[in-house]
C-alpha cells in the first residue's frame, strides 16, 4: 500500500495499491426532512467516489441565513455515509438541484452537510439535491 505523503503525485500505481474495486449502493441514511433517492459509492485502492441524491421532504430544510447572503442556517446534515466510506479529513464539494446549488461538506465522521445556497434561496419540497465527489482515503 502507498503511504501518502504531502507533495506526492497521484499516479495509477499509487491509487491501485493491489485492491479490487468495491461498489456499494446502500447504507447511506437520510436525516429528518430528507430522503435518499439514489446512492452509490466506489472505492479503487484509496480513491473513493461518492454519488448521492437526496430528496427534500420538508419545505424549511435548507434556508439561507439572510436575504442577501448564501450561508445556510445551521449547516444542516442531510445524510450520513456508511461506516468505512468516510474521508479522513473534511471534504468540501458542491451540490445542485438543477435550479439552485451551493457548497456542501462531507465530514470525517461521514455527515453530509449543506453549507451555502445560491443567492439566499430555499429548497422547495421534492427538490433533488445531487452531490458527486471523490477523495483519497488514508486508512
Amino acid at each position: 500500500m502507498t503511504d501518502w505523503q504531502p507533495g506526492m503525485r497521484v499516479t495509477a500505481e499509487r491509487l491501485a495499491d493491489s485492491s479490487d474495486p468495491v461498489e456499494i449502493i446502500s447504507g447511506a441514511t437520510a436525516s429528518s426532512g430528507f430522503q435518499i433517492n439514489e446512492f452509490v459509492a466506489r472505492r479503487v485502492g484509496k480513491l473513493v467516489f461518492i454519488d448521492i441524491q437526496v430528496d427534500v421532504t420538508t419545505a424549511t430544510s435548507i434556508v439561507s441565513s439572510s436575504s442577501t447572503g448564501g450561508n445556510v442556517v445551521g449547516d444542516p446534515t442531510i445524510a450520513m455515509l456508511p461506516d468505512g466510506w468516510w474521508p479522513a479529513e473534511d471534504v468540501g464539494c458542491s451540490w445542485d438541484t438543477g435550479s439552485v446549488g451551493g457548497s456542501a461538506l462531507i465530514s470525517s465522521g461521514g455527515n453530509v452537510l449543506i453549507r451555502t445556497i445560491t443567492y439566499a434561496r430555499t429548497t422547495p419540497v421534492q427538490d433533488n439535491i445531487r452531490i458527486s465527489t471523490c477523495f483519497i482515503q488514508s486508512s
